[in-house]
């Protein structure tokens, strides 16, 4: 923790670090709330920035009242975090500044008895974020998330005419509707069984005679013959 008394305005201090990658950053400072802090302004200083990230941080603890805190903010304060902001940041050196701007009407210091001025720090965050421009970002992932629904949508309907086909084939066959899905993809022994048909596969060639009489064109007209008819019949599962 990083704790300086203070008990004036216009104090200040600076906290240096560096980037090594250029990229886009997500700043945040980790205060410790307490009952003796003031108000500071936040500023960032380095390559191709410089600017007040807050002008009027107040760092009193408005949480001492809160039983459930109780009794760890009296004595160690309240940690929490205050975003800066994304900034693009440039490699090189850079600065936080901290300034004292004011104080809480109900900040007090015992040793002074008066408001207090001080200020208590758990961490600076600097993050660099996976992205870049965020827009540019976002177009592009609403460009792949259509395909990928798209592709989505016609496997589903691919499907679904696949189940309404074998469903219809199943009614052909039984007379009637399947009890569920399994019933389903049991379907194609039980459709062989119900015709009588070997559960074995390959092809034989059946040779019939079939008596045909009368005439089925004007070609054939008043010609009673006997065909014979070579039918060849594929059996698969």
């Amino acid at each position: 923790m990083f704790y300086m008394h203070n008990n004036k305005l216009g104090a200040w201090f600076e906290l240096p670090f560096k980037v090594k990658e250029i990229g886009r950053y997500s700043l945040s400072v980790f205060p410790i709330l307490f009952r003796e802090n003031g108000i500071w302004k936040i500023s960032l200083s380095g390559p191709g920035i410089k600017k007040v990230l807050n002008p009027r941080m107040d760092l009193w603890d408005p949480f001492l009242s809160w039983k459930e805190n109780y009794p760890e903010n009296e004595q160690f304060g309240t940690n929490v975090e205050e975003k800066l902001g994304i900034y693009d940041l440039k490699p090189g050196k850079y600065v936080f500044r901290f300034e004292c701007v004011g104080t809480n009407p109900l900040s007090y210091e015992e040793k002074t008895g008066k408001n207090g001025y001080s200020i208590r720090l758990d961490a600076l965050s600097v993050r660099m974020l996976p992205w870049g421009d965020m827009s540019v970002w976002y177009k592009d992932y609403l460009k792949k998330e259509a395909s990928l629904f798209a592709k989505k949508e016609a496997e589903a309907r691919k499907t679904v005419a696949e189940l309404a086909k074998a469903i219809q084939a199943f009614k052909e066959d039984f007379l009637r509707y399947p009890e569920s899905l399994d019933v389903l993809v049991e379907r194609p022994a039980a459709r062989q069984e119900h015709r009588g048909i070997p559960l074995t596969s390959g092809r034989s060639t059946a040779t019939a005679e079939i008596p045909v009489s009368g005439s089925a064109t004007g070609k054939t007209e008043g010609r009673k013959e006997i065909n014979r008819i070579s039918v060849q019949s594929r059996r698969s599962v």
